[in-house]
């Protein structure tokens, strides 16, 4: 499944390297009406260093301005919950039994902007 995402999305499938060893990846493939965030996936033992926001903001940088950018997320993964909502996704609906042991998705929409800076 992964490889076939790298093969389709090369511009937006991601690996995070540190010391020559894989401790992360995030892959978004483009769906006709949207951009879809399928993965983000920071080994444990790297977690909580901004690597997860890290690859989320240079998948932004490759996107489509304007396109909705849509994921879903375990209603348990508060952690993830909280870094979507600070890079500014919003909210739109819960899918209950998505994943396969039962578990809620929150759904997840941003529409991806140029980010500029602005000097004062």
């Amino acid at each position: 499944f992964l490889s076939e995402l790298a093969r389709d999305n090369p511009e937006t499938f991601l690996v995070l390297t540190l010391n020559n060893e894989i401790v992360g990846y995030g892959v978004v493939d483009r769906w006709e009406d949207h951009d879809h965030l399928i993965s983000i996936a920071v080994r444990p033992d790297s977690r909580r260093k901004g690597l997860g926001e890290a690859l989320l903001v240079e998948l932004e940088k490759r996107l489509s301005k304007g396109r909705p950018l849509r994921l879903e997320v375990r209603q348990s993964n508060l952690a993830a919950i909280h870094l979507y909502s600070k890079r500014g996704f919003t909210k739109t609906g819960l899918a209950e039994g998505y994943y396969g042991d039962g578990e809620n998705a929150v759904t997840m929409e941003k529409k991806v902007v140029k980010e500029t800076l602005v000097e004062s």
